[in-house]
């Protein structure tokens, strides 16, 4: 996992890396903010991943990836695919997906 964190951390532009941390679990407030996690997209902070390369992206989620099982990951994208469904497929990500040849 610290090695999939550095591969993604290195692949960001000096304006990214100052909007990527989101604090240590010991910053005052930083419980406060775990506990308020729900499902729908919030804005937490962060670097979102709409805001980076598809490289990037591609960087965090193989850090996803390396703390949960294959079965976790699979679950975790595939509800993605769900709620992008339920919501009418109304969300534009910004850049269009590669096309293979």
């Amino acid at each position: 996992m610290s090695s999939a964190a550095a591969a993604w951390s290195r692949s960001l532009t000096p304006e990214q890396v100052a909007v990527a941390p989101c604090g240590s679990p010991l910053t005052p407030g930083a419980e406060a903010e775990r506990l308020k996690w729900f499902y729908a997209p919030t804005d937490h902070g962060g670097l979102a991943i709409r805001n980076q390369t598809p490289h990037q992206e591609s960087l965090a989620m193989q850090l996803v990836a390396s703390g949960l099982s294959k079965a976790g990951f699979a679950t975790v994208m595939g509800l993605e695919n769900v709620l992008d469904h339920v919501e009418g497929w109304q969300v534009h990500w910004g850049r269009r997906q590669p096309v293979k040849q």
